[in-house]
Formats: C-alpha cells, sequence, structure tokens
C-alpha cells in the first residue's frame, strides 16, 4: 500500500512552493509534500479539510488508493476513494459503506485498521485506513517466483488465518481472499512479519444485510472462489473464505493454482467439477509435507460442510502444521522468505527470542542482479542441525555461539574444500549444497565424507548438543547470482528433505542419515548396501554408522567446477593420490573420471597427482 516518492519533482499543497523528489516537507510552512504534476485531481487536496492527499498508490476494482496525512496529529494514512471520475452509482456505494461498516468494528493485528470514513465535497465516499509498509503475497510471487518453502508458506497463510478467525467470529465473509488482499507487513528484527487482510469490499455476513449481490451472481476471484460461489448463491459462509486460503496455500506450496482453465468460465467450471489435485511434489521437485496436503484437501472439498466451518478451526490444524518439525531456511530464496522464516532452530530452542540469521561467506565480488534465468541443476544438499539433546538442560543462544563459532567454521571449511556452498547459522549449524555449477558423479559422495567428518567431530562440542545430519539428492531450479560463490542460488529449499529425514532417521543425532534419492546416488559404488531406518513420503531412508569402511569403492569421478574453485584445491589432488596408492599398493585396477569445464585444470590436476605420487612412493 505504500511506495517510496517518485517522479520528476514534489509541490506544497498550500504555498505551492516546488521541491525536489528527495523532500519530504514544505520549508515554508511545514506542509507534506505532494506530485507537483498528476492528472489525478485529488491529489494535493483536503478531504473533508482533515487528510492531505499526497500520491496515488493503488488501484482497485472499486477505488482508488491514496497515501496521505491526518493534519491533525501529523499521522500517515492510507485513503481508499471511490473513483470519482463519472458518476458513482448506488450499487457501488452501498458496497463500499458496508465494507466501512465492517473493517471500522474489526480490531486485530492481521487485519488493515480502519481510523475513519466519510464523503468528500464532491461527494465522493472515502475510507481512512493505516499506512502499510511491505508488499502483497501477490506482489512476493511476482517479484521472486513461486513455489515457496513449505513452511513458509504455510506461515504466510496461519498469519492471513488469524485476520479471517477475528471476521469470521464476528460473523463476516470476505469473499475475495486473493495473493493482493493480504498484506505482508514487515514488523521489524523483534516482531517479524505479519500478514493483514485487506479490502473487505465485497463482505458480507454479521450484522450487515446485503442488498447488493443478486441471487444466481457470482462475486469474487474466479481462481479463488468456492464452489457456492460460482453458483451464485446467497448462503454463503464463512467456509468461501477457507476455500480461498486453502487454493492459496496449495498455489504457493506447489508453484501453481489448483485448477488452470483457459478462460474464466473453464476456471470455474473445474472449481465445481474437477476433483481436488493431489500433488506430492511441487512444480521445482520439493516434496510436500502431507500435513501441509491434508490442510488444503479438506478447505478444498467441494461441498462447504466438509470443509473446515471458518477460519477458527483451518487455524488449529495451520498452527499444529507450523509447530511440528523445523521452520526450514531457503539458502536461495532470502526475499522469498521474512526474518523469523530465517531461524534455524530445534524445537526445544524455539524460547530463544534472538532472530537467528543465515551467514553467507563473502565472495568478494560486488553486488550484482539476479537473472531471472532458471536452469535445472542436479544438486546434493547438507544440512547439520545442533539440536538439544534429550533429557538435557537446553543451551541458552548465548553459550550456544560461543561453544559453536570456531567448530562451525571449520565445518564450513571443510565444506569448501569438498567443493560444496556452505552457509553458517550461528549456533545452530551449517547447511551447503554440491553440484553448482556444475554437477559431478561424486556430489553426493563428498556431502557424505563430510558429514562423517562432522558427525565424529561434534560429539566433542557439548554434551547437551546432538548434530543431526541429512543429505538429499534432487534436480532443482537455480538462477544466475553472481553474489552466491556458486554463481546460481536454487529456487526453493533444498535442506527442507534432508533435514526432515535427519529428524525422522536419527532423533538423537550423530549418524548421517540419506534420503531414498541420495541412497540411490550412491549404492552402485558402496561396499555394503546400508539398513534402512525408516520412511519419508512413502521412499526409504538410510542410516550410515560412523567409522565403517562403507565408502570404499572401484570408481571415483571429480568435478572441478569452475576455474577460482580449482588453484589449490587440495582435497581434489589428495582424494586421486589416494585411489592411485590403493592402487599401486593393492595392485588392484581403480578407475578415476576426472570432468570440468574446458580450461579449469584437468590436466593441471593429474600432472600434481603424479608429482605427490612420486613423493608419497619415491620407488614408483
Amino acid at each position: 500500500m505504500s511506495d517510496d516518492i517518485d517522479g520528476a519533482g514534489l509541490r506544497c499543497p498550500t504555498c505551492g512552493a516546488d521541491y525536489p523528489a528527495t523532500a519530504r516537507f514544505c520549508t515554508n510552512d511545514g506542509t507534506p509534500l505532494a506530485a507537483a504534476q498528476s492528472d489525478d485531481p485529488l491529489i494535493g487536496t483536503r478531504l473533508d479539510g482533515r487528510y492531505l492527499v499526497l500520491r496515488k498508490i493503488g488501484a482497485g476494482g472499486m477505488g482508488t488508493v491514496y497515501e496521505g496525512v491526518q493534519l491533525s496529529i501529523d499521522r500517515p494514512v492510507a485513503i481508499k476513494v471511490i473513483r470519482h471520475s463519472g458518476r458513482i452509482n448506488q450499487r457501488q456505494r452501498q458496497r463500499f459503506w458496508m465494507e466501512a461498516r465492517a473493517v471500522s468494528r474489526l480490531e486485530h493485528p492481521n487485519v488493515v485498521r480502519v481510523y475513519d470514513f466519510g464523503t468528500g465535497a464532491d461527494d465522493s465516499p472515502f475510507l481512512v485506513m493505516e499506512l502499510l509498509r511491505g508488499h502483497s503475497i501477490g506482489d512476493l510471487a511476482t517479484r521472486d517466483g513461486l513455489p515457496l518453502p513449505s513452511r513458509a508458506a504455510l506461515t504466510l497463510i496461519t498469519s492471513a488465518a488469524r485476520g479471517l478467525a477475528a471476521a469470521h467470529r464476528q460473523g463476516l465473509v470476505h469473499r475475495d481472499i486473493k495473493p493482493s488482499n493480504l498484506w505482508i507487513q514487515e514488523e521489524g528484527e523483534t516482531e517479524g512479519t505479519r500478514v493483514k487482510v485487506l479490502d473487505f469490499g465485497l463482505v458480507t455476513g454479521g450484522a450487515l444485510e446485503d442488498r447488493v449481490t443478486g441471487s444466481g451472481e457470482a462475486v469474487g476471484t474466479p481462481a479463488y472462489m468456492s464452489p457456492e460461489q460460482i453458483e451464485g448463491r446467497l448462503d454463503v459462509t464463512a467456509a468461501a473464505d477457507v476455500y480461498a486460503l486453502g487454493a492459496l496455500l496449495f498455489e504457493l506450496v506447489v508453484g501453481e493454482l489448483p485448477y488452470k482453465g483457459e478462460s474464466a468460465i473453464d476456471l470455474m467450471s473445474e472449481h465445481l467439477l474437477t476433483p481436488v489435485p493431489d500433488p506430492k511434489t511441487s512444480v521445482t521437485g520439493m516434496t510436500i509435507p502431507s500435513d501441509i496436503r491434508a490442510i488444503w484437501a479438506r478447505a478444498l472439498s467441494k461441498e462447504a460442510a466438509e470443509r473446515y466451518a471458518d477460519a477458527n478451526a483451518m487455524l488449529k490444524d495451520l498452527e499444529q502444521a507450523v509447530g511440528t518439525g523445523v521452520t526450514h531456511t531457503a539458502m536461495a530464496s532470502d526475499p522469498m522468505l521474512p526474518l523469523k522464516m530465517r531461524e534455524f532452530a530445534s524445537r526445544a530452542t524455539e524460547d530463544h527470542p534472538t532472530p537467528i540469521e543465515r551467514r553467507r561467506r563473502p565472495t568478494g565480488r560486488g553486488p550484482a542482479a539476479t537473472s531471472r534465468i532458471r536452469e535445472r541443476k542436479r544438486v546434493t544438499s547438507l544440512s547439520v542441525r545442533l539440536a538439544d539433546a534429550p533429557g538435557q538442560e537446553p543451551i541458552d543462544l548465548e553459550e550456544r555461539l560461543d561453544l559453536t563459532s570456531d567448530q562451525l567454521e571449520a565445518w564450513a571449511t571443510l565444506i569448501e574444500e569438498a567443493g560444496g556452498s556452505p552457509e553458517i547459522v550461528p549456533g545452530y549449524g551449517v547447511q551447503a549444497v554440491f553440484g553448482l555449477p556444475n554437477a559431478g558423479e561424486d556430489d553426493t559422495r563428498r556431502a557424505l565424507e563430510c558429514g562423517l567428518t562432522m558427525a565424529g567431530e561434534a560429539g566433542g562440542l557439548a554434551p547437551e548438543l546432538r548434530a543431526r545430519i541429512g543429505i538429499h539428492t534432487s534436480s532443482m531450479l537455480a538462477t544466475l547470482d553472481p553474489d552466491d560463490p556458486s554463481g546460481f542460488r536454487v529456487v526453493g529449499d533444498p535442506f527442507e528433505a534432508p533435514e526432515r529425514a535427519a529428524a525422522q532417521g536419527a532423533p538423537g543425532g550423530g549418524m548421517p542419515i540419506l534420503t531414498g534419492p541420495a541412497y540411490r546416488t550412491l549404492h552402485r559404488t558402496l561396499a555394503e548396501p546400508l539398513p534402512e531406518v525408516g520412511k519419508l513420503d512413502g521412499d526409504g531412508i538410510f542410516v550410515v554408522e560412523p567409522g565403517e569402511d562403507a565408502l570404499r569403492t572401484h570408481r571415483i569421478s571429480v568435478d572441478l567446477g569452475d576455474k577460482s574453485k580449482t588453484i589449490g584445491r587440495s582435497r581434489e589432488i589428495d582424494r586421486v593420490g589416494r585411489q592411485v596408492i590403493d592402487a599401486i599398493t593393492n595392485r588392484e585396477s581403480q578407475v578415476v573420471l576426472v570432468t570440468g569445464e574446458p580450461g579449469v585444470g584437468k590436466t593441471r590436476l593429474m600432472l600434481e597427482v603424479a608429482r605427490k605420487t612420486r613423493l608419497w612412493r619415491p620407488d614408483v
């Protein structure tokens, strides 16, 4: 609802003095400045003598929204005015007053606050609301793309449901829940992020008597309309808003709407007739937790009686789903996640009020815009999360930082030397992706080698901490990002699957857990099959016991990546060198496959291996 001031210049509505676009107030009389040139006759005028209209910040189906100032107390406000060009019909006026009366009665942190309403000099009704800073969920989707990490989407929908629940408790039905009507307001580092419900222009129910909507008339936005709205029924209940929330949850998590008709008629027909889709993965290949799928399945039921009765009922399942497991971190999607969603803590440490920020190692590159060109990459993700040990007193954040900072730095260095791109989450662990910018056959193996090393070292940190280690391999979308050490950033959350696998397969920590795809990538080269210790979304998860010679293989491939990672990569040289020494010592043939872009130093690597081999075994 608010944008920064822009344009060629500004003007004082009181004295007419002109100012540059960077100014805010008139130096002559202190009046807030308005746009100097505008085709909108309201800009620069006073509504009811009390509200100064500064600039247009949005428009909807019924009216235009302006940024303004309440002059008596110098309070920034948003002012919604029914379009004043042409005649305002009685239908618009009635809907407007219904909205004003409904929202003015709602006092809830997840509903936009209304301060006043009235009629301007030209008989245009206006509504004065709080001025919100931030952006809508629709803006978020347009700017950063979908899907969101499932837990991030769940948190947004849960916040929105709280606002709707307040309306439903008063008997009100919104009837137009959609991305543009849910506003993400940044509240600061300590308060986190809040979603506010906007635009009650189609509201009905409660003490309101809707004499505007006729029988058989469908009102709402087709992509999110419930079957009863599409049929034009007058007995629409709060279950219609539940349906819209379910459709939006589906869209945010899956990356596309549940129904995608080519026309509005086709779309509405699908809402009426087509069974609810039940995808197990998003469009980018992320596994969708079953509890989230169950929520939208119930919310999108064709019959209102089979849905949650209202947002209050739906909220119970949403909050329970948010509370199960970790609030996952999306390494690649910083703009998509509010601060509170970037926490990387076990449930036992949720009492810590301090936000936990991920720390990416510096790249040495200057700022650069992220490309929207997407490529599909095969990525192996490694998650190492320090959780509170069962039965032990949780360690507070300050002590965690003291205990773990040096060790996490060492683990990040280990991962970098193995060709991964690490991120440190101070006090809570480290996470990394392998396979960027170029995937190698041994990405999963290298991640597992790092995991085994860290599993052995984690026990020395503190008896109150356990390291849960998960490894997952999947095909994911990535965008070019010069600010990321790998040159790419993954679209979505690559760490959700390994974190869930680690929490389920080894809740006490200490042993790396492989998801099914990661295990199948490795199993042909493993000395022995690994034991299956559980299921994750119907697929097996497998444990690697530290100390076992599970990684002895007869084939290894080395991916060198780009030039910046080639120089001085001693770990790769040592790995190939050990294979050479094993072949000499055991008189057993070994195959080493070295892959990489032209010019990255494959020949140099082999020459260096030969030189070191002569140092290790002068007799060769």
